[in-house]
């Protein structure tokens, strides 16, 4: 079926006895890529909730070759789904040929999340074919979860007296971007010979960067250049200079100081996007003297480890000390530099 348009599909009537799943798990419900997809059709006769002919178990998301479950589709053929012994056999088997590929995608989740989730639908459907045959604990398997619509609201006090400061005003972009009006990047036809570039990120945080080996990710047909630090003309910064505003530097790519997980470290360039973010987890990345990182304004403190201050003149009012207490933590690794004037 390449270079295939499907166009039309007949689905046979089925009688009552037949029971159809659909499932599917992606980061929301609707205009997102699935991680697993899982169709299961069996055909049931009660009361031992007894498969009768062969059933058809198809996944996607798992592999390009793998479509049907053959292996556990002829397994559960002629059994009673309400054997506890059948139902183990069954994910033992359906476990044993689920293979998923660790490259099938860029953004697929890990092997072991794929493969749980798949034998999870099958779990799912023979709770529900059971029905109240299943234990009390184990029948919520089988209900999706219901969530209701969701909202948001935003209340804040204003002073009439200051507007337009505090003024209540629509977003500027509010009406383009509800109507569609608003142009993004994925809106825009793709130019003639458009390049696209990834980022080789860290996985680790406070330690040095000793070598990055680009050799299997160049070798992959499509990408055309592996950029580093040392190939940025000028100095490697990407804090806007602004007269009067005192800024510490923060590099566009490592230059030698690993100082978060997920830092960038060099840049990948390719013909499309899907062959540039598969070369950059290509990219062999090897550390030196790695710490234990440091996650909280406390261990820095305790650790010593402080950025030089941009402020040429100290400001001195009141007692700071006294009034200041600093909260948080989560959100220290994302921001390398912390200001606090006391007034």
């Amino acid at each position: 079926m390449t270079n295939k348009v499907i166009v039309a599909m007949e689905v046979p009537a089925m009688t009552d006895d037949y029971m159809v799943r659909l499932y599917k798990v992606a980061q929301r419900v609707e205009n997102s890529h699935s991680y697993i997809n899982a169709g299961i059709r069996m055909k049931i006769a009660n009361p031992k909730v007894m498969v009768t002919e062969k059933p058809c178990m198809v996944f996607s998301g798992v592999s390009k070759d793998f479509v049907h479950a053959v292996q556990t589709e002829t397994y559960l053929q002629g059994k009673s789904l309400e054997d506890i012994n059948v139902i183990q056999g069954a994910i033992v088997t359906l476990a044993s040929e689920l293979n998923p590929d660790p490259n099938i995608d860029a953004v697929e989740p890990s092997v072991r999340y794929r493969k749980n989730v798949a034998i999870g639908y099958l779990y799912s459907f023979i709770l529900e074919a059971v029905g109240d045959t299943a234990g009390a604990i184990y029948k919520s398997g089988a209900i999706p979860l219901l969530r209701p619509l969701s909202s948001g609201q935003q209340s804040y006090d204003t002073k009439p007296m200051e507007w337009p400061l505090t003024e209540p005003l629509i977003k500027l972009e509010a009406l383009d971007q509800c109507t569609g009006k608003a142009e993004y990047i994925n809106d825009i036809p793709e130019y003639k010979d458009t390049l696209y570039a990834a980022f080789v990120t860290s996985t680790v945080g406070n330690a040095k960067l000793q070598s990055m080996d680009p050799t299997k990710a160049l070798s992959t047909p499509g990408v055309l250049k592996f950029i580093t630090a040392k190939d940025i003309p000028g100095k490697n910064d990407c804090v806007a200079l602004v007269p009067g505003i005192p800024t510490s530097p923060e590099e566009v790519l490592c230059g030698g100081d690993v100082m978060y997980a997920g830092q960038a470290l060099a840049i990948i360039v390719a013909v499309d996007e899907e062959t540039a973010n598969r070369a950059a987890a290509q990219v062999q990345v090897t550390y030196s003297d790695q710490k234990t990182p440091i996650l909280s304004i406390e261990d820095g403190i305790k650790q010593g480890s402080f950025i030089p201050s941009v402020i040429t003149k100290p400001l001195i009012k009141g007692d700071a000390q006294s009034k200041i207490q600093v909260y948080g933590g989560e959100y220290a690794c994302m921001i390398n530099e912390n200001l606090m004037i006391p007034f």
